[in-house]
């Protein structure tokens, strides 16, 4: 654009005024006079010529015309002189001739175009090409943000249009979600995922985040043409962002859903392939507060994928908040509040951190695990189990290598239905569980339900059934660790104020239990392990540990025959109680000066017990005989035997 000197001499002044000093006015300069009539009139000069000599312009509060054309409407012609505005009355109706003007049309240098189109005015300064003049009605049309720039406020920046600037969030308003909840969005959401769209690989187009702005949707409603419940399909190499807990996901609707609400890494031409959508991308889902869901079908699915992540999301009442199938996912920074299941899991090398589970049925649960880790999570007051490992003994259970780390399990309500903060039903299972906290529990922290051959390790935990909090409830029924037909290690745990047994040991085929560096404070019960049943493969390996107790003490009851084996260092330091009858326990490598006790139980009149103990071979045994037998006292309620074995 020319650059085009325009300045004012004068703001106010008659004719006579600027008539009486004649000036040369220059290029594009106004001498602008108002009559007494109200009147507005002005000249322009062009550099050369002076006052008295150029052109007069004239308008009115009403109009602008081109002096010397008797039509206003008309164009202006050919080679007018600068300096001229043309226009037509505002509001009025321009003749076709006058405009839009053509391609490459100039007006002088100078002049003015105005136009009046619906009340608007369009302001054209001369010297350029009106090929590219833009009106009201182009940028109000769809197409309007791309005439208008937009340059970054840095010198390094490069120019774009607004258009381009504004197709950088992709968002599902875009695409007819309805924000207040009044209807269900599900398809909007799909529109905006292409979710009927062929996926081409890691190519695809489809890659994108998909941006959801804080509002009320309402998700997953069945209808005639989905009778299980509507499925919102998430791309491979998507992000569905919601804006945190002001997008909320309204899925009360879905109760009886047999369909999950989303689903990751799948579109619906793939919804039966393993994997789902083809290719290596992985998929992403964050910042909403989600309410409600299906007690049967679960609120997000990862659709056996390989490459997920779920973060950053509030779910309240889940049936199941989340199915975590597939692998190499990250559920992280979620909080579950009062629902039946947080994360139920079946899947390898996934990844469980920093989430919080409040009054959950259970929250988590799991069936298959390879290489799952499970850490620094925040597990409060489950009614039933905070981790149940297995479903019973299923054709699918299958946890290996499963690492529980730096978690937290506490209770205030008493719930009688809680099984155990972490709770085993399954066969085979191998799994670490490493500085932990359990706090206040009801009954064992840790319970074998059923199975065989699971193998654990449980390592710098603590069990402590004092509460919290003042205003908790109070527990009574706390113990440490239920464990059987496996093999348990234990290491640098400590044991506070448990009204039940810190280790219960049902000593079922060739169960094996290892202590170290374990510590005992105001145990509630009469001894440290509890040890019934069990058969001569069992064995209790106690290598060290602390108690406040005057004696470390291990209770053999019942019918139990196990090997305690007991190192030199523990001499003068352990008390063994056998309780009940047919209770065997063989020292292996006994110190001296182990204290043995059998505590003989009150049985049925004229029912006689036997001691008998070989000092050589380091065992004693309890049993009990007919009435026949030698005599003995039947009705005391106990009766202590102790012995030094001697030993190396």
């Amino acid at each position: 654009m020319s650059n085009i000197l325009a300045r004012q001499r004068q703001i106010v002044g008659t004719a006579a005024d600027w008539g009486a000093n004649d000036l040369v006015l220059g290029a594009g300069e106004l001498a602008v006079i108002r009559e007494n009539d109200g009147t507005v009139r002005a000249r322009v000069g062009d550099g050369s010529v002076p006052f008295s000599a150029a052109p007069y312009l004239t308008t009115s509060v009403a109009t602008l015309r081109y002096m010397g054309n008797a039509d206003p409407t008309a164009p202006p012609p050919a080679g007018a002189d600068p300096g001229n505005i043309y226009s037509a009355s505002p509001g009025g109706t321009v003749d076709a001739s006058w405009g839009p003007p053509a391609a490459g049309t100039v007006v002088d240098e100078g002049d003015f175009l105005i136009q009046a189109d619906d009340g608007s005015w369009h302001v054209q300064q001369g010297g350029v090409d009106l090929s590219g003049f833009v009106q009201s009605a182009d940028l109000g049309a769809t197409t309007g943000s791309s005439l208008v720039g937009f340059i970054q406020d840095d010198p390094l920046a490069i120019g774009r249009t607004i258009q381009d600037k504004g197709r950088e969030i992709w968002s599902v308003l875009d695409f007819g979600a309805d924000p207040t909840g009044a209807t269900d969005s599900t398809d909007a959401f799909n529109r905006a995922t292409d979710a009927a769209a062929v996926y081409t690989g890691n190519d695809t187009p489809l890659k994108r985040m998909v941006y959801v702005p804080r509002g009320h949707y309402k998700l997953g409603t069945a209808d005639a043409s989905h009778p299980n419940g509507k499925t919102v399909w998430v791309r491979r190499g998507q992000h569905l962002h919601g804006e945190g807990l002001g997008c909320y996901l309204d899925l009360t609707g879905c109760i009886g859903n047999t369909e999950p609400v989303i689903r990751l890494a799948c579109g619906e031409l793939y919804k039966d392939t393993p994997g789902a959508d083809p290719g290596g991308l992985g998929v992403e889902i964050s910042g909403f507060w989600t309410h409600g869901g299906s007690g049967v079908a679960p609120n997000i699915s990862t659709d056996q994928c390989a490459g997920w992540w779920i973060h950053h999301m509030f779910m309240t009442s889940a049936g199941i908040g989340i199915y975590a199938s597939g692998g190499d996912g990250i559920v992280s920074n979620c909080q579950f509040d009062q629902g039946l299941n947080g994360i139920v899991l079946f899947g390898a090398n996934i990844i469980i951190a920093e989430c919080n589970f409040y009054v959950m049925n259970y929250s988590i649960n799991i069936t298959k695990a390879h290489d799952v880790q499970i850490t620094a999570c925040h597990i409060e007051y489950p009614v039933y189990a905070g981790i149940q490992l297995g479903s019973g003994g299923g054709a699918t259970d299958d946890i290996k290598g499963l690492a529980i780390n730096s978690t937290k399990f506490i209770m205030n309500q008493q719930y009688s239905t809680h099984l155990g903060f972490i709770y085993i039903i399954g066969h085979g299972f191998q799994f670490d569980v490493k500085g932990c906290t359990f706090r206040n529990g009801f009954g064992y922290a840790i319970t074998w339900g059923m199975g065989v051959g699971t193998n654990m390790t449980v390592t710098d935990c603590t069990f402590d059934q004092r509460k919290s909090i003042p205003g908790y409830v109070q527990g009574t029924t706390m113990g440490g660790i239920s464990f059987t037909y496996g093999r348990l290690r234990m290491s640098g745990n400590t044991f506070w104020g448990l009204n039940n047994y810190p280790v219960e040991f049902a000593a079922g085929d060739t169960t094996t239990i290892v202590s170290q560096s374990d510590a005992f404070f105001d145990t509630g019960t009469p001894t440290e392990f509890h040890i019934s049943g069990g058969v001569t493969t069992s064995e209790l390996h106690i290598l060290d540990f602390y108690t406040n107790q005057i004696w470390p003490k291990v209770l053999v009851n019942g019918q139990s025959t196990v090997k305690v084996f007991a190192p030199r260092a523990l001499r003068g330091r352990m008390t063994l109680i056998g309780g009940g009858y047919g209770v065997s326990v063989a020292m292996i490598r006994p110190s001296s000066n182990v204290k043995i006790a059998a505590q003989i139980q009150a049985g049925t009149p004229g029912v006689r017990y036997q001691v008998d103990h070989s000092p050589g071979g380091g065992g004693f045994n309890i049993y009990s005989r007919d009435a026949a037998g030698a005599q003995a006292t039947a009705d005391v309620s106990t009766l202590y035997y102790e012995m030094d074995l001697g030993g190396n």
